[in-house]
Order: structure tokens, then C-alpha cells, then sequence
């Protein structure tokens, strides 16, 4: 019932509740809690692997980076009608902002962090958030030109290997790959109708309700 839930966001308690003949379940409470302990197995699934990334004998490319925007309903601002800082600049609308990083050699989520506001950079999220922290000096995480990190960020800068024509052919088509299939993944997390593109309506509405269903990884 749960995952049909996350799949399906129905509007309609009761049309919902009929589908499983037990409409007393489907109001919210019980749905939420199995929602929660969906959410809490990230910290068994979702792990940053250390001793693997930081072996120095390991491949030196060790993830993609990316992030990605989910629409929720727009704030109140006290002073003007519209506030562009919770605004996305890929939707054009107000919504929370997801950073994910995808292992290159393996099928595996190895972080996740956010929500943050939707008009927040993703480059700016790698510096500030912790992920630029945690990637071992002289690894590499494949990301988009969106990543162009300052000089004087040198540390950080070091760490994100970005689309270049200096890169030779066997390189560029490793790094389109690899950006590929991030966005590939992107995409198969909306198919939820819950992160679609729907308006999300539980937790409190917003960015807190997201922080409250999900929480912060």
C-alpha cells in the first residue's frame, strides 16, 4: 500500500483506501509511519564507501554528481509576490533541490543530500554541504559544466572533472556516459508521482515537509 502510495500520490483517501479494501488505513497515519521506516533504511542502503574510495590504488574517477529539483508549492515571501531564492532555474517554479551521487562501477546510491532550496547552485551545494569534503584528494566525481568551481576554491576545484576539449576522445565518451546515466537515474526517481512533478501536499507542505517524509541525508 505504501510504495502504491509513493507511486501512485492519490488525492483521494478513500478511492485509494478502495483499492487495497481497507479505507481506515489509507488516511495518512499508518501510510506515514511505513513511509518513515522506508526512509530511515537509507542509512543502511546509502553509504559512502571509504576505505574503497580512499585506497590509492583504486580508479581515480569514483562517482557522478548531480543535482536534481523536485516542484513543491510556491512560498509566501514577507515582502515581494514571488521569491527567486526557492525558485528553480531548470523549472522555472519554486521547488527543493536534491544533490546525488552515483557510483561509477557499480549500481549503488552512495549519497544524497538536501533538501535545499531550489534557487540554491549546485556547485555552491558540493562546497558548502560536505560532499567536496568527503571525496579523497586526488579522486575524481564526474559533474556538468554547472560545476565551474572558482580558482581560489582549489581544493574543491581538484575534485569534479567537468566536460574540457582538452580531454581526448576515450575520455570525453567516458564523462558523457557517465552524466548520461545520472540523468537517466534522475528520471527514474520522478516516475514516483510523488517526485514527478506533482505539487507535494504532506509533512507540512514545502521544504520542511520534504525534510519531515525523507529527511536530511
Amino acid at each position: 500500500m505504501t510504495l502504491h502510495f509513493l507511486w501512485a500520490y492519490p488525492t483521494n483517501a478513500k478511492i485509494f483506501g478502495r483499492s487495497f479494501n481497507c479505507i481506515s488505513h489509507a488516511r495518512g497515519e499508518k501510510v506515514r509511519v511505513w513511509i518513515f521506516r522506508i526512509a530511515h533504511l537509507k542509512l543502511k542502503v546509502i553509504k559512502w564507501p571509504v576505505s574503497e574510495f580512499n585506497d590509492p590504488n583504486g580508479h581515480i574517477f569514483i562517482v557522478s554528481v548531480d543535482g536534481t529539483d523536485f516542484r513543491q508549492r510556491e512560498k509566501k515571501h514577507p515582502e515581494y509576490h514571488r521569491d527567486e531564492k526557492e525558485c528553480s532555474e531548470k523549472m522555472k517554479q519554486c521547488a527543493c533541490k536534491f544533490e546525488i551521487a552515483i557510483h561509477l562501477w557499480k549500481s549503488k546510491v552512495v549519497w544524497i543530500n538536501g533538501p535545499f532550496r531550489g534557487g540554491m547552485h549546485d556547485k555552491t551545494i558540493f562546497v558548502e554541504e560536505g560532499l567536496g569534503d568527503i571525496i579523497p584528494k586526488g579522486k575524481l566525481a564526474i559533474v556538468d559544466r554547472g560545476y565551474k568551481i572558482k580558482a581560489k576554491e582549489k581544493e574543491y576545484r581538484e575534485k569534479v572533472a567537468m566536460p574540457r576539449t582538452t580531454d581526448n576522445k576515450e575520455l570525453t565518451e567516458f564523462k558523457s556516459r557517465a552524466r548520461s546515466r545520472h540523468e537517466i537515474f534522475n528520471g527514474r526517481v520522478k516516475r514516483f508521482a510523488i517526485t514527478s512533478g506533482e505539487e507535494f501536499r504532506h509533512g507540512g507542505g514545502g521544504e520542511k515537509g520534504h525534510r519531515e517524509l525523507y529527511g536530511k541525508s
